[in-house]
């Protein structure tokens, strides 16, 4: 196939048993006003009807193509298997349950088309229910677009509510390239967009294009302890201890290690994740009670961490302007 040939965007839409909202995602992606583009279903070994409605829709639309496969591997798998079978330059991931306005491609192709130093574009929020009646806009999205390495790596990862939408955005797929992708662990896609953010500018049109989906089978309300959550990421059941933010910390020290900076570039990266460290500390620190057990068994406070029953400490919000106005 020449590259004549390819289509100008992917799409890679991952999904496990989605046959209550996956027409209505599926018409509102088949429905944008940009056309050149290939949308890959990767269907996690699905047991009610999405392969039946999925297979319908690539038998009537050469554009989209599916995937199934032969066994569960975990969400962060089958997400990147997404990536992976994609061609074309300018890559997206979409959820099952959320929507696009018809516009939504043009503009995001329109910015990155317009801006080569721009590796990622996405819109302002939306939030439906799952009727698909409008709850919430998300005003808080910022777009990353500082020259600075450590200045766009602050303004994503030290405020602890920030939304994580920006990773169903248009991303160029060389830079995807020079990143891990999904880890299989616990809030793998703030690492990933910690390392969109290391390796160029993002933008946020400020047009409410994006309309995420919130209802009560969305895998963060089904998935109610860390453990349930881990194990929807890996496929499998977990035996060892979810030391979550310290895995999350390593994920970000990687990403800082795959990206060429200048010393001072680096140093104030750095600084940076002293201060997410800070912020964190009781989490990182109650992490490291883990391996305490007695006579072979967890402890009290062990069987409450394991199973992610606690309470996250309440971080002030002086504490993350103080840390900002450093960047």
């Amino acid at each position: 196939m020449g590259a004549e040939d390819l289509p100008r965007v992917s799409i890679g839409l991952p999904v496990f048993n989605g046959e209550k909202y996956i027409t209505e995602t599926l018409d509102s992606i088949l429905a944008q006003t940009f056309r050149d583009f290939e949308l890959i279903i990767c269907d996690n070994a699905s047991t009610d009807r999405t392969e039946a409605i999925c297979r319908s829709y690539a038998q009537t639309d050469p554009r989209v193509r599916y995937h199934r496969q032969p066994t569960n591997l975990g969400a962060c798998a089958n997400y990147d298997m997404a990536f992976r079978m994609s061609r074309a330059p300018y890559f997206k991931w979409h959820a099952h349950d959320d929507l696009l306005a018809p516009k939504y491609l043009e503009r995001m192709v329109g910015v990155l088309d317009g801006d080569p130093t721009c590796i990622l574009a996405h819109s302002q929020t939306v939030r439906i229910n799952g009727f698909g009646t409008q709850t919430l806009c998300f005003l808080d999205q910022i777009d990353f677009d500082s020259d600075e390495p450590a200045r766009r790596l602050a303004h994503w990862v030290l405020p602890l509510a920030r939304n994580n939408a920006p990773i169903f955005g248009l991303i160029r797929r060389d830079a995807m390239e020079r990143t891990p992708l999904h880890g299989d662990f616990i809030a793998s896609d703030r690492v990933f967009l910690a390392a969109i953010t290391l390796l160029g500018r993002s933008r946020i049109v400020p047009e409410p294009l994006f309309f995420n989906r919130d209802h009560p089978q969305t895998s963060t309300r089904g998935q109610t302890t860390q453990k349930d959550r881990l194990s929807w990421n890996r496929g499998r059941p977990s035996r060892w201890p979810i030391l979550r933010d310290w895995r999350i910390l390593k994920g970000f020290l990687d990403a800082l290690g795959r990206v060429s900076l200048t010393r001072r570039e680096r140093l104030a990266a750095y600084w940076v994740l002293l201060n997410w460290c800070w912020l964190y500390r009781s989490d990182l620190a109650l992490e490291l009670m883990l391996p305490l057990f007695w006579n072979g068994r967890p402890t009290r406070l062990g069987r409450l961490v394991i199973d992610g029953k606690w309470n996250r400490r309440i971080v002030r919000r002086t504490d993350v302007t103080r840390a900002l106005r450093r960047f």
